[in-house]
């Protein structure tokens, strides 16, 4: 970027555009799940979309090159897929929910808590209760399996340089501070 600013900055608004493309498709996702979890109230949803876009996270993730509301979008789009499920028994709704989370996790690691939206769709629609584990266990499956292809190198590395996924998740646990109590939480 210091050989070539002109080609950095105009990488840097592409990649400001993807962002707010992901905020669009955010905005329409708040509005599509408060539609279904409303009973089709145009004037909540519509409320609900307004309140999204005027969240500072999304205004501030929307003009950054960074990958958090993507992230949060594809969780979003997880949870409209699992509502599809519960609503239709559809096996495409299972697979997608799967595909969704799995994205997510793949583009950022602070979405895993999205891997509930399985087990919970398939706990909201009626059916034996070894299809539900199944399904759960499947989409989780899914899930992994989409994380590990938008992430390579995870699969790469275990099996070429372990010591560089040791240090790639020793710093992912350090940023995030996993495992490290917040202060004065134990005095």
């Amino acid at each position: 970027y210091l050989d070539h600013p002109e080609e950095f900055g105009r990488l840097y608004v592409v990649a400001r555009l993807y962002a707010v493309m992901w905020g669009l498709v955010g905005i329409w996702a708040v509005f599509w799940i408060t539609r279904r979890v409303t009973g089709g109230r145009l004037l909540s949803a519509a409320f609900a979309a307004l309140c999204f876009i005027c969240m500072p996270v999304v205004i501030n993730m929307a003009h950054e090159a960074k990958p958090h509301l993507p992230g949060a979008v594809l969780q979003l789009l997880a949870v409209a897929a699992a509502i599809r499920y519960v609503e239709t028994g559809r096996s495409k709704w299972w697979l997608a929910t799967g595909i969704l989370c799995g994205a997510a996790f793949g583009m950022v690691l602070s979405a895993w808590p999205v891997f509930v939206v399985l087990p919970l769709m398939t706990v909201l629609r009626r059916g034996a209760w070894l299809y539900r584990g199944v399904l759960a266990l499947g989409g989780v499956l899914v899930g992994v399996a989409v994380y590990l292809l938008t992430n390579p190198y995870i699969v790469i590395n275990l099996f070429v340089n372990r010591d560089v996924l040791r240090s790639n998740f020793g710093n992912s646990l350090a940023m995030y501070e996993i495992g490290r109590w917040p202060e004065g939480v134990l005095n």
